[in-house]
């Protein structure tokens, strides 16, 4: 008669820290106005077993988003901004997924999306982002940090 082994917990990178932009590919178009117009600000990661906090300041305002770890939906508002999501691990990588809608006096927009946090041989955070607007159009980028 064999016995299972007992199951070793699996760890997970920890994203925590203060980061600065340093690429963005592909680049980004020209800027239209409004937040998009700013310099990239520090972002601001913590993390615990149970929570993924993000933080970026626009507009002389702190921005957080907070994330469950533990297989929740969470709620996060900006702004018109609302954005609905479930976090999970992927091996090494963070992914969180949902979506994000808004009511301005321009109407209503929505995105499904999929953000992807992980760390490349560098040790560089790298956040691999695809947006689709309820118009289909995409929106792909990879944005990289370096800690500061």
């Amino acid at each position: 008669m064999g016995l299972a082994a007992p199951a070793t917990p699996q760890t997970h990178p920890d994203f925590s820290g203060v980061w600065a932009l340093s690429a963005v590919r592909p680049a980004p178009k020209a800027p239209a106005g409004g937040v998009s117009a700013l310099p990239p600000s520090d972002l601001t990661i913590k993390q615990t077993a149970a929570q993924f906090s993000t933080s970026r300041t626009a507009f002389d305002q702190v921005i957080t988003a907070n994330y469950d770890l533990t297989g929740h939906e969470s709620t996060n508002k900006s702004g018109a901004v609302t954005r609905v999501t479930k976090a999970r691990w992927d091996g090494a990588r963070l992914v969180i997924e949902g979506k994000a809608s808004q009511v301005t006096s321009q109407g209503y927009a929505a995105w499904t999306f999929k953000e992807i946090y992980s760390f490349d041989a560098k040790h560089r955070l790298l956040i691999d982002s695809d947006w689709v607007g309820d118009d289909g159009t995409e929106t792909k980028n990879v944005q990289e940090y370096v800690k500061k």
